[in-house]
């Protein structure tokens, strides 16, 4: 009976109320109509200025949603990756079938979504340039300004945070600090690596200068190149080597890695970090000087030859050709007969025909350059290099005792450049416009003996202006 008592004290409590409530409005209060506005919800619009586009072009994508408390776009594989802006504009650079998402909190705290398919032709890829233009070569490479595409793909870092705190590309894992002079790339570790896609506009040789810096008492450990093949292959073009603490994490120093041969067009390299210790800010790629070489006999990059040149042989001498070369695959082996004789003597000429007839050929573009040589011997005796033009020798001599051009009787390939003038130091000057024999190997007369070494090798020869 309890509980009835008390249900039955609020009853009539709230009749009582009632009552007094009433008793205080008009007759005509009481009979007029009240309007009744129930609340409307938020309501979820939004529009996508194309939903088929090429690679690399954008949309612009617009929320008209109402009572929008707050609102958030994903983009799949698109640039920027998110947003929280009304209107904005993205660039899909893959290829495929992406999604783009709108999420709409209203006011009310109901949330929805509206969901965009974006059709995009072109290619299907993991990683793209940043700034959807690979970096030109010669160039500079900004350490910060490495490819899109992520962890595994565009890089590796060991860390899935930023651990520089930077407000640079910070959705990424790599360490970027933002300076106020420079931005660089720090908390390096073993094994981690940044990609960047490069255009290199002429295949050659190229100098990488990198602008490094180290605070570690163990100073920073060697930077390594690394080209990128298609089927994901890693070839090493070079490395910094180790450095000493350059005195500070903001003081930085050049270390230069000389000599990295690079084919033409668009390809992917990859510098690998072999440890720690190193803060870089950015890599100078700068082209070597290119030289025009004009082959006589080379396999070598050349502007032009005088075409197809064959060994002939005179005194003392056989030929063969060896894979022991200088440059390329090819080399000729001029081999001592072992015969006692009054000297050894063996040429290299035009000939259109294996050997069967020879041509006379113009070099006299190149009387102020030179002629370019790589010889290999272990022969300590004299030996006359000669040029035959308009039935006259011009010759140089090689000496041990004097070791002209820096010419070694060690065993090994040596690289000779010898001024076309010096030719004329015998005496005589060969007619360059109508040369018979582009190189003759010639002894001093009652120089040769059965038992002594007469072998030589020759390879790599072509003239150039400098």
């Amino acid at each position: 009976m309890k509980h009835i008592i008390n249900h039955t004290k609020k009853i009539t409590a709230f009749v009582f109320g009632a009552m007094i409530f009433l008793s205080g409005c008009s007759e005509s209060e009481l009979d007029k109509d009240w309007d009744v506005k129930l609340f409307e919800p938020g309501t979820i619009d939004a529009t996508a200025s194309s939903t088929s586009i090429s690679y690399g072009e954008s949309i612009t994508f617009t929320d008209m949603s109402t009572k929008v408390y707050d609102r958030s776009w994903t983009f799949e594989t698109g640039d920027p990756a998110t947003s929280t802006d009304s209107v904005v504009s993205v660039t899909f650079p893959i290829g495929g079938s992406h999604k783009a998402i709108l999420s709409v909190t209203h006011i009310d705290n109901t949330i929805q979504t509206k969901e965009f398919t974006i059709e995009v032709e072109g290619p299907a890829i993991s990683q793209w340039p940043f700034g959807d233009e690979p970096i030109a070569i010669p160039g500079v490479i900004e350490a910060e300004d490495y490819d899109n595409g992520g962890e595994g793909f565009a890089y590796h870092d060991t860390e899935a945070e930023n651990q520089a705190g930077g407000d640079y590309r910070p959705d990424d894992g790599i360490d970027i600090e933002v300076g106020d002079t420079r931005t660089n790339i720090g908390y390096s570790n073993e094994g981690e690596w940044i990609e960047y896609t490069v255009n290199v506009a002429n295949a050659g040789v190229y100098d990488f200068d990198f602008t490094v810096a180290s605070g570690s008492s163990d100073g920073g450990s060697s930077l390594k190149i690394q080209l990128v093949g298609e089927d994901d292959t890693i070839t090493d073009l070079g490395e910094t080597g180790d450095f000493e603490n350059t005195g500070g994490w903001g003081e930085y120093t050049s270390l230069v890695v000389e000599g990295i041969e690079l084919e033409s067009g668009e390809q992917v390299l990859r510098l690998y970090y072999t440890g720690g210790g190193v803060n870089l800010d950015k890599v100078e790629v700068t082209a070597q000087s290119i030289i025009e070489k004009y082959g006589i006999y080379t396999e070598g990059s050349t502007i032009g030859s005088v075409g197809p040149v064959v060994p002939e042989l005179n005194n003392g001498f056989t030929y063969e050709f060896t894979d022991d070369a200088a440059e390329g695959s090819e080399a000729v082996a001029f081999i001592f007969d072992g015969v006692d004789t009054w000297g050894v003597m063996a040429a290299m000429r035009q000939s259109d025909d294996d050997g069967a007839t020879f041509n006379n050929v113009d070099i006299s573009a190149y009387a102020d350059g030179f002629y370019n040589i790589s010889l290999k011997t272990t022969c300590t005796k004299a030996m006359n290099l000669r040029l035959q033009g308009g039935g006259v020798n011009g010759y140089v001599t090689l000496d041990d005792a004097v070791k002209k051009y820096g010419f070694e009787r060690d065993g090994n390939w040596h690289s000779l450049k010898i001024p076309v003038s010096d030719f004329a130091d015998g005496g005589e000057t060969p007619d360059l416009a109508d040369i018979s024999h582009l190189l003759v190997l010639r002894s001093n007369a009652g120089d040769v003996l059965a038992g002594d070494d007469w072998d030589w090798y020759v390879d790599d020869i072509y003239l150039t202006m400098e």
